[in-house]
């Protein structure tokens, strides 16, 4: 089970999967993480003026570049991937290599794509385009969930006033009643002449999420 990852990212995941020498793992699990850097990280090296000669960095100034970007926690996971993985690019890291750091690594990348589908939803929202709730959906349980709850602190966060919140969650609730009863009549309600407010983005995300 993996969330959505990189076209370039997937085939050296599933070898790190199937491989049976412990190297061999952590050298497929560093090209899946070499190239969400060059798929995915180089966007945002591009937009913050870092990206320079990019495909011939090392990828430890590649994420050094980044450093200020990612939350720290992210930060961490990524560096874990980068040392654990060093192992398996060099004869002399092989004995130390262990089962546990593969996958430890291997769940730490998962991490990182959750983070990614995450800041994507942050910056957008699930209202921009039809097909995002659709995406989401396809994910295993397991990656949805934690997506989500993180996306719902994020939007909960940024609510200063949850009075105005339930408000709006109660005169949703009224509408929803309405639509019911006018469709039980077997007529339609105009939600455009009976909102009772204007309909704020943030309130509508976190109705989305929960």
């Amino acid at each position: 089970m993996q969330p959505l990852l990189p076209e370039e990212a997937v085939e050296y995941l599933d070898d790190a999967k199937e491989l049976r020498k412990n190297y061999l793992k952590a050298v497929s699990i560093r090209n899946c993480l070499e190239a969400i850097v060059d798929t995915v990280f180089i966007h945002i090296a591009k937009a913050k003026g870092k990206a320079g000669k990019w495909h011939k960095k090392r990828l430890v100034d590649k994420i050094e570049s980044l450093k200020n970007f990612f939350p720290d926690e992210i930060l961490e996971v990524i560096h874990y991937i980068r040392k654990v993985t060093n192992k398996g690019a060099h004869q002399s890291g092989h004995k130390d290599l262990t089962e546990d750091e593969i996958n430890e690594s291997l769940g730490k990348i998962n991490r990182i794509c959750e983070w990614v589908i995450a800041g994507y939803l942050k910056k957008y929202g699930f209202v921009t385009e039809s097909w995002v709730p659709t995406v989401l959906s396809t994910l295993q349980p397991i990656y949805r969930i934690r997506i989500l709850e993180d996306l719902f602190n994020y939007f909960l966060k940024a609510i200063k006033n949850k009075d105005e919140l339930i408000k709006y969650q109660e005169d949703v609730q009224k509408w929803h009643d309405m639509q019911l009863r006018q469709i039980a009549s077997g007529n339609m309600l105009d939600f455009e002449e009976h909102k009772h407010n204007e309909v704020k983005k943030q309130f509508k995300q976190l109705l989305l999420v929960n």
